[in-house]
């Protein structure tokens, strides 16, 4: 098996890794931001402040189901240059922010794109590195590992501005601002000078139909593939299953709840201390946590990673919510919280965290690998945006602190179960990824 890396190989990684930066940062920074945003608006009802945060995830469900279809009628590359104008576009939220309709027609435009760029950079990553590559499961894992870095980031730019930065309006605007138009220029000029086309769209009508005059029946449903394949052929339809499953994984354990809500979590928890700067702890073990994929995606079968990741996952989090129930005394359940959130971190970006971009595009035949990973990225979107939107609601008082880390273990135990039993990856196999 071959480990050359060659210079496509080395600009995939690039458009990956900028991607990465982008996708982390600009909906995390809303973690030290939303404080500044909500004063200057004067948001005070928790729903309201939900949707606030989640406006951009709106977005990027829109900008996800687009993807699949500029790909596959644009190609890779043009859908790439469309993304990433579109998050330059949405860049400017800062300056043109002037009241809160500004902002969030401004913040949905960017999660468009943001939505655009998650699922063209790992399906480019997917197709430009041959299958014979030994180490193609670690360059997968560059997007998650950038998203993490780009998370880290947001906290360490969000806590400098609010300490070094005077006013309001100000800080917000900076932290929104600054790294939200450098990564995706810099995104725009690697796509534009280096990126390669990976799939001739004028090609694709003759490729399906040379496919179908050779299969007849399902076979000819298969090569049809496109949306319709999707539903239609029965095995299709496992794949659609099996990826709604691991978008269920992703997101409906709560991972961006945490991101996102975290300094309300560690306030909770530790309210005598500076969440801010927990926060950035948080957020650089979950960079570092990333490695730990990075390091067994090409070790283990991808099936026995996730759903031993997911097991973590899920009794992390029954910990968290059960010293939110049941310890009353602040330093043992800060400790306890502390210790169940830095458990389930290590897990999700051991597995979810990390596979599901590279699974995404894996559990999908070839002929409907664009829209299947376009369909998996809206799901996974619009469970971030149900989780984002709900969680304060749910946390402040609906369900409470326990009852919500209960119900995300609940999801955790569930989808650990059914990729246990049915998650078929053809990496894992003898055969190889067809193509």
């Amino acid at each position: 098996m071959s480990s050359e890396v060659t210079r496509e190989i080395k600009v995939a990684l690039v458009i990956s890794a900028l991607g990465g930066l982008l996708s982390g940062y600009n909906p995390a920074i809303m973690s030290p931001a939303g404080s500044f945003i909500n004063d200057e608006f004067d948001v005070n009802d928790a729903i309201v402040q939900g949707f606030v945060t989640s406006i951009m995830l709106f977005g990027a469900l829109f900008g996800s189901f687009a993807a699949g279809v500029l790909a596959t009628r644009f190609g890779r590359r043009y859908a790439a240059v469309i993304g990433t104008g579109i998050c330059i576009l949405g860049g400017a939220t800062p300056a043109f922010s002037i009241n809160l309709g500004m902002f969030l027609a401004l913040r949905f435009i960017l999660g468009f794109g943001v939505g655009l760029v998650g699922v063209i950079c790992p399906l480019y990553v997917n197709e430009i590195i041959p299958d014979s590559n030994k180490t193609k499961g670690k360059y997968g894992t560059i997007f998650q590992l950038s998203i993490t870095l780009g998370i880290l980031l947001s906290y360490v730019i969000g806590y400098l501005y609010s300490v070094e930065v005077t006013g309001v309006s100000l800080q917000w605007r900076l932290m929104l601002g600054s790294f939200g138009i450098i990564f995706p220029v810099l995104l725009l000029i690697v796509i534009i000078l280096f990126m390669k086309e990976t799939q001739d769209p004028l090609n694709q009508v003759n490729e399906s139909t040379q496919l179908q005059n050779k299969n007849n029946n399902e076979q000819a449903v298969d090569a049809r593939g496109g949306w319709k394949g999707l539903f239609v052929c029965p095995r299709f339809m496992k794949q659609t299953l099996t990826g709604i499953v691991l978008a269920m994984t992703l997101q409906l354990t709560g991972v961006n709840a945490i991101i996102y809500f975290g300094t309300t979590i560690l306030q909770q928890a530790f309210p005598s201390n500076d969440p801010r700067l927990l926060n950035i702890v948080i957020g650089a073990w979950n960079f570092f946590a990333t490695w730990i994929s990075f390091v067994l995606v090409d070790k283990m079968k991808r099936r026995y990673l996730m759903t031993g990741s997911t097991i973590i996952i899920a009794v992390s989090l029954f910990i968290v919510g059960f010293c939110f129930q049941f310890i009353i005394d602040e330093r043992g359940r800060g400790i306890g919280v502390a210790v169940g959130l830095f458990l389930f971190i290590g897990g999700f970006e051991a597995g979810p965290g990390c596979l599901f971009y590279i699974l995404a595009n894996e559990i999908f035949d070839k002929n409907v690998r664009a829209e299947g990973a376009g369909l998996v990225n809206v799901l996974q979107w619009l469970f971030n945006l149900m989780v984002s939107t709900l969680f304060p609601y749910m946390f402040s008082s609906a369900l409470g602190e326990a009852g919500t880390f209960f119900v995300f273990a609940c999801f955790g135990l569930f989808c650990a179960i059914y990729l246990f039993l049915f998650l078929k990856v053809p990496s894992d196999q003898p055969a190889p990824l067809q193509i």
